[in-house]
């Protein structure tokens, strides 16, 4: 076998550099994306960053959920859509809009 590593027939997937690409395509920073994932931000940058070299199934299945996608969707690099993803969070305040008085 060489001293390839490979995950589903795909050789050396990277997981951070998987993370990176799907973070610059959602347009948020590390620190957002921890944040709406709730996950530490100092845990997801070791992550991202490739210093934690194990990261387990129920963590990657964690991200995928904030990013609203399939496991499988996040282990195929040529997947890169994500329409549905957004950290924002809907405003359901009346403070926020308050309608007009009829004079």
């Amino acid at each position: 076998m060489g001293g390839h590593r490979t995950i589903g027939g795909m050789e050396n997937f990277d997981i951070a550099l998987r993370l990176k690409n799907l973070r610059k395509i959602a347009g948020v920073t590390q620190e957002e994306f921890a944040e709406y994932a709730q996950m530490s931000y100092k845990f997801y940058q070791h992550i991202e960053s490739g210093r934690k070299k194990l990261v387990r199934i129920d963590t990657i299945e964690r991200i995928c959920a904030a990013y609203k996608i399939e496991l499988h969707e996040f282990f195929n690099p040529k997947f890169c859509e994500l329409k549905k993803f957004s950290v924002r969070k809907e405003i359901n305040s009346s403070a926020h809009y308050k309608p007009r008085r009829k004079s």
